[in-house]
């Protein structure tokens, strides 16, 4: 799997979780970063339209997290920060629940290989959609070693994050 990533700085509006699918939550340090398949974005550098374009395989990564919060909505308490919630569907384990997380900023970091559709990316048998992405490549990504992101994102911090 190509571990070469690419970072954009986001606005919450250009990133759509809402028909999401995600991995694990993972806190390294004071930021978050979860792995995410079928992030919609829009009017973004990735798709300047204002219909969604779906990524099959990304990370969110939100900087310098204040809180997280599950199925609540937040009150802003820092003006530094941002409010983002996370409502992609949960694939590893049974627990559902949005994130709210409050932090100075989220990243969006997809693989150099990441492809971008205009269709949704499933992952995984829904009661109303059969998956058209291979079972073996979506248990790599979302359980595969995140020390070369964690790297990675460490010496975008090293460059001014």
């Amino acid at each position: 799997m190509n571990k070469s990533y690419e970072l954009f700085y986001e606005e919450s509006d250009e990133i759509n979780t809402s028909e999401g699918f995600r991995g694990a939550i993972n806190i390294i340090d004071n930021h978050v970063i979860i792995p995410c398949i079928n992030v919609g974005v829009a009017e973004h550098l990735l798709n300047p339209t204002k219909s969604n374009n779906f990524i099959d395989y990304s990370y969110l990564l939100y900087v310098n997290v204040k809180s997280i919060h599950f199925n609540t909505v937040l009150d802003k308490r820092f003006e530094e920060t941002e409010i983002y919630y996370n409502s992609c569907t949960n694939i590893i384990g049974a627990k559902q629940f949005e994130v709210s997380i409050e932090c100075e900023k989220l990243c969006l970091i997809i693989r150099k290989n990441s492809r971008l559709s205009t269709k949704t990316w499933i992952p995984i048998e829904t009661p109303v959609f059969t998956p058209n992405l291979y079972e073996s490549e979506v248990f790599e990504f979302l359980h595969s070693d995140i020390n070369p992101l964690i790297d990675f994102i460490k010496y975008q911090e090293n460059s001014a994050l």
